[in-house]
């Protein structure tokens, strides 16, 4: 039981040190033009300018500089969602007129931050099914150095 208890210890200490490691390389800077509101981690964002920055290794802020108003989620590394490679850009999950931030793709389009799936994204997924891509295309992508 100990043993399996220090292997547990042991591999969670790894993972942090890999992440903290690979956040130092990818810290998250951005800049986009979001043409519809959205949802965020449950909250509410209107359409808008902003700024997507990175505060740690799984956590990402969003602030419109005009309404003042931000969000924060939490993101793991993934794949982009397919048909989305390519470029630096915010891919929402589309249900009628209602858009959910999903990922944030910048710096290498082969990875990108996958967002949680908020209760209310989950609600509208059991009842319509798969969602539609809306892509916004990140503008002024500048990246901070991991010195």
């Amino acid at each position: 039981m100990k043993r399996m208890l220090f292997t547990i210890v042991a591999a969670a200490v790894s993972l942090l040190a890999f992440t903290g490691a690979a956040s130092a390389q990818s810290n998250l800077d951005v800049r986009a033009s979001v043409p519809f509101s959205f949802v965020v981690d449950n909250h509410v964002l209107p359409a808008g300018d902003y700024q997507i920055t990175q505060l740690r290794p799984t956590l990402i802020v969003l602030h419109n500089a005009d309404t003042a108003k931000s969000a924060t989620a939490l993101a793991l590394f993934d794949r982009p969602e397919k048909g989305a490679t390519g470029n630096p850009a915010l891919i929402f999950h589309r249900y009628g007129n209602e858009y959910f931030l999903a990922q944030v793709i910048a710096n290498n389009t082969q990875e990108a931050r996958q967002l949680l799936t908020s209760s209310a994204e989950k609600k509208l997924s059991k009842e319509q099914g798969m969602p539609q891509l809306a892509i916004v295309r990140i503008s002024g992508e500048k990246t901070k150095s991991g010195d």
